[in-house]
C-alpha cells in the first residue's frame, strides 16, 4: 500500500485516491502521453510532442497547486481570486 501526503490527496473513496501530479511522476506521464495506442482517442493520433524535461519543468513549476500539468491558467485564475478575496 502505497503512503499519500494529505496534502497531496484530492479525492478519496476506499479503492481509488485521486492525488495532485508530483515531479516524481514524470517517467508514468511521460511514457502515457507520448504513446500513440494511449492518446490517439483524445485527439493526439501520434502521441503529444513533449520531453520528459518539458513534463518535469511544468511540473516543478505548478508546484502542489493544481492536480493537471496542463492547468496553468486555472491556476493563476485562482491565485488571482484568492488575492482580490483578501
Amino acid at each position: 500500500m502505497m503512503i499519500i501526503d494529505d496534502n497531496l490527496v484530492v479525492f478519496q473513496t476506499d479503492r481509488l485516491t485521486i492525488r495532485r501530479a508530483m515531479v516524481e511522476d514524470t517517467e508514468i506521464f511521460y511514457a502515457l502521453w507520448t504513446d500513440p495506442v494511449v492518446m490517439r482517442n483524445v485527439g493526439f493520433p501520434n502521441g503529444l510532442p513533449i520531453t520528459q524535461q518539458e513534463i518535469e519543468d511544468r511540473l516543478q513549476k505548478q508546484g502542489r497547486g493544481c492536480t493537471a500539468v496542463y492547468s496553468s491558467s486555472f491556476c493563476r485564475q485562482r491565485a488571482n481570486a484568492s488575492a482580490s478575496a483578501t
